[in-house]
């Protein structure tokens, strides 16, 4: 239907993952995403490695995490009335990806989920497919900049009452055509603060589009969507002036530098996902 927002499901696809190892707690932003091969269909939580490890390097994981999502009942979401997830193998759930300096993992989530619905229990969330990464060809039309929407949880922030993320908005700070400083990665500006590592980025673009009606040809407003990446990082300034690169850090862990956010946000592209999905293809596979 032309002038239909995909944003109305979009803000279904993220979850606030917090993962805790006694009293330390992380909490991020991850997003549902599924990926159809033969027969299966593998769901999983895309976030950052960095949001699930108490320590990147060694990758030495939290021991557990919980997220939440909204019960559905007629075909609607029922944003008061929430399930909670409580995981407590995250070491057995985790999948890294290979490049140690893409920080960027899964949480699989299939079993939970159908564990749910196999109980009667109905859950509203839009797991994201992967046709929603933007194709090739789509890539070489992209602008030098354009307009962006990021979901997530800056600074720990949610609706925990609606259950609902916070959705920011912004454009394209580097271009996409090209790797930034020679990584799969692309800047943007929108300011990013702690908590929204994980943050799913869309590409979001407006025009104008037809559909066959009753009465004939129907011209209006269209939106289209399109998955660009993953937040992960953000460059900031010491107050001597020197600039560094730095994972956003997630809400509640102790940060002992003080550095000026310069509200630029740096994205692992979409096709390391595919990446690490392919990975998660060939292991199952083997087996």
């Amino acid at each position: 239907m032309i002038g239909e927002d995909l944003s109305n499901k979009l803000i279904y696809s993220t979850v606030q993952l917090e993962c805790y190892d006694e009293k330390v707690v992380s909490k991020g932003t991850s997003f549902f995403m599924t990926y159809k091969f033969d027969d299966k269909n593998i769901t999983v939580l895309v976030t950052n490695k960095h949001v699930v490890c108490i320590n990147v390097n060694k990758e030495t994981l939290f021991k557990k995490a919980r997220f939440q999502i909204s019960k559905e009942v007629d075909d609607k979401p029922q944003d008061n009335d929430k399930v909670i997830f409580n995981i407590d193998d995250l070491d057995n759930r985790v999948i890294f990806h290979d490049d140690k300096n893409v920080d960027l993992c899964f949480v699989l989530v299939n079993d939970l989920l159908n564990n749910t619905q196999s109980k009667g229990i109905k859950l509203y969330c839009l797991s994201l497919e992967t046709s929603l990464i933007i194709p090739n060809a789509s890539i070489e039309e992209l602008n030098p900049i354009e307009d962006i929407v990021m979901i997530g949880y800056p600074i720990g922030l949610i609706d925990d009452v609606n259950n609902k993320p916070i959705a920011r908005r912004g454009i394209t700070a580097t271009s996409y055509k090209f790797d930034y400083n020679g990584k799969k990665e692309f800047l943007i500006d929108i300011a990013c603060f702690c908590g929204s590592s994980g943050s799913p980025v869309f590409l979001r673009r407006t025009g104008l589009g037809k559909e066959k009606g009753e009465n004939g040809i129907i011209i209006g407003m269209s939106v289209q969507y399109f998955l660009l990446g993953v937040l992960y990082a953000g460059p900031t300034q010491t107050f001597e002036g020197k600039i560094i690169i730095k994972d956003i850090p997630c809400v509640s862990l102790p940060v002992s530098e003080t550095n000026l956010m310069v509200n630029l946000g740096c994205v692992i592209k979409a096709c390391r996902i595919m990446e690490l999905f392919e990975k998660v293809k060939n292991e199952l596979n083997k087996n």
